[in-house]
């Protein structure tokens, strides 16, 4: 046992002189990256999730938030609501909570588990007059790099 533990000590004194002769095998020394890497990882990882949501985008027919949308991906539902002669265009907007897997609108205190109760809910309060039922998937849009565009396909 005690030629065990000279060996050992001998590798450690080895491998303090540096002669690169007793090297470990497995395991990276690890380099705090700076403040540009960071910045540049987290580009890289914005990319990344913007590639999936573009990558889901061509998928046509998915019905399924989580392959449709990221967490925090706004979600608008726009409504026409006619007021004596003049029309108004009367839009929720909520965000994906990819962690409860639902739209989460008025500053938290609502949330709907499919685009079609987040659409039906709206109509149920602007258009009282009309059937709730809706077509969310056909009716409501998501934005994608800055731009809304139409959830019916993805």
């Amino acid at each position: 046992m005690s030629g065990l533990f000279i060996l050992s000590g001998l590798f450690i004194y080895l491998s303090s002189l540096n002669f690169g002769i007793l090297e470990p095998i497995d395991g990276e020394l690890y380099v705090k990256p700076t403040e540009e890497e960071e910045e540049k990882a987290e580009v890289e990882e914005k990319a990344e999730v913007e590639e999936k949501v573009l990558t889901n985008v061509s998928k046509k027919g998915s019905r399924d938030m989580t392959i449709c949308f990221t967490g925090g991906q706004a979600i608008r539902h726009t409504v026409k609501v006619k007021r004596h002669t003049i029309c108004i265009n009367k839009t929720w907007t909520g965000k994906y909570d990819s962690v409860e897997k639902v739209i989460i609108c008025d500053n938290d205190t609502k949330s709907y588990k499919s685009l079609s109760g987040f659409a039906a809910a709206h109509y149920s309060i602007e258009r009282p007059d009309r059937v709730k039922a809706a077509n969310g998937w056909k009716e409501c849009e998501c934005e994608v790099n800055g731009e809304w565009i139409s959830t019916f396909n993805l």
